[in-house]
């Protein structure tokens, strides 16, 4: 199972709703290699395909082989952490991965297609904070046949955790995940 490295300023409860989710859609869809990137603070559903901006002004987004790896400034990823799993086994740390986010303008992540530099990596990154601001967000790339799905879901602490918001992802489909392959 893939585990959380947890700080201070995380809630256990969203954290768990989180590894839930990853290692719920890293079985279900087959994935033998995952990245999890956690991002220092909570982060809104525009991250979800977002790709660079033109002129620092317009936004642009990538979409199937276009896809590209959201471009996080590096001063917000407090870890990158990476999984194999071998022959059918339990998941393993990669020791030395190959860094997901780089310290490079913003134009040139348009290049950095996801399904070229990492194509059957499953990615998953989540926000740090939520203890301490009382809201959460995930957002996974899986790899398919041609290309990389996304899907956004953020949560907030209102009287125990719940999905405030979803992007691409139904709340039946989250739940099934979480449950695990084979849930009702």
């Amino acid at each position: 199972m893939i585990h959380l490295q947890l700080s201070i300023t995380d809630d256990p409860a969203f954290a768990d709703r989180v590894t839930a989710l990853i290692n719920g859609a890293a079985v279900a869809e087959g994935i033998r290699s995952v990245s999890v990137v956690k991002i220092d603070n909570w982060f809104g559903r525009r991250w979800l395909k977002f790709s660079h901006k033109i002129m620092g002004v317009v936004g642009c987004r990538g979409y199937g082989p276009n896809l590209t790896l959201p471009p996080f400034k590096p001063s917000r990823v407090v870890s990158e952490r990476c999984f194999e799993r071998r022959d059918g086994s339990d998941w393993y740390q990669v020791a030395d991965p190959a860094p997901v986010h780089l310290d490079q303008p913003g134009t040139k992540n348009q290049w950095r297609r996801v399904r070229e530099l990492f194509p059957d990596t499953a990615f998953f990154w989540w926000s740090g904070g939520s203890r301490t601001n009382g809201r959460g967000s995930l957002m996974a790339y899986l790899p398919g046949a041609c290309a990389h799905s996304g899907w956004y879901v953020e949560s907030c602490r209102d009287h125990g955790w719940r999905e405030s918001d979803r992007l691409l992802i139904t709340a039946q489909e989250l739940d099934a995940m979480a449950k695990g392959p084979g849930a009702s």
